[in-house]
């Protein structure tokens, strides 16, 4: 990589952390931009870790960028619920708390009820511990072993919750009254790993055990294992089909290049 590219790649980066940060709408959409030229225009030192760590943060933003898009529009909320999932693997980048409220709340919403669950617990888990920092009552991180979600434990918090007390309260109602009526068991969604069947988080890109690593789908931010896989022909990514035809059913432009897809 060059001298001229590695400062851009060092001022692109300041850049993605403070517009993660704020998370306005509207500069995550321009951040998307810059940094889908930029990662495009250093492909070919993908190898290298600040290429990795700017398709990173260019991945960050494109599935929060599509994840506004997805939520204005109707019944969507399938597909919304996974991006907000997806997002849970950036929640260094981004405000760790708010991620997984808004992605446990769009399990809660379409009746995903586990992973509503575990994600609205651990949220109050993250609550307790912005409120008390001294606390320090995290629980233990089980939940999330074979998951690719950082730990709370090696995230910064924010300094103060956006919830009120009253919605928090409700919240833990909620959690106990499911917890007493569910007869089924309260985990996170699991799949086997397609090279050496360890039960792995659904949405992980990379398996704990084997490190078999998949790339996400551009639409719902979920691995690109075996099952059926539709390309952009314009950009050459890949999408799961499903995601692809319904999100092909309201936008007519590929979500990742924004140019026609066929």
């Amino acid at each position: 990589v060059s001298t001229q590219s590695t400062w851009a790649m060092v001022s692109t980066k300041k850049l993605s952390m403070e517009i993660f940060v704020e998370a306005d709408p509207s500069e995550i959409a321009n951040l998307k931009v810059v940094l889908f030229r930029v990662t495009n225009q250093i492909k070919d030192d993908a190898n290298t870790l600040a290429v990795r760590e700017l398709t990173r943060f260019a991945n960050c933003a494109h599935l929060a960028h599509l994840r506004k898009l997805i939520n204005d529009k109707k019944n969507l909320g399938e597909l919304y619920a996974k991006l907000c999932i997806s997002l849970l693997r950036y929640c260094d980048l981004m405000s760790i708390d708010r991620l997984f409220y808004d992605a446990g709340m769009a399990c809660r919403r379409i009746n995903w009820l586990p992973m509503a669950f575990v994600l609205l617990n651990r949220y109050l888990d993250i609550y307790e511990v912005i409120e008390d920092p001294d606390n320090n009552n995290m629980g233990d991180n089980s939940d999330f072993q074979t998951a690719d979600i950082p730990s709370p434990f090696d995230v910064p918090l924010p300094e103060k919750n956006f919830v009120k007390e009253k919605e928090k309260e409700e919240l833990r109602d909620w959690l106990l009254q499911t917890s007493i009526n569910q007869k089924t068991e309260m985990t996170l969604n699991h799949r086997p790993c397609e090279k050496c069947g360890t039960k792995i988080y659904e949405a992980a890109l990379t398996c704990f055990k084997c490190k078999t690593s998949w790339e996400p789908c551009i639409v719902s931010g979920y691995p690109l294992g075996k099952g059926p896989i539709a390309n952009c022909r314009s950009c050459g990514r890949g999408a799961l089909k499903d995601a692809w035809s319904v999100y092909l059913q309201h936008f007519a432009n590929c979500p990742w290049c924004n140019n026609p897809p066929q």
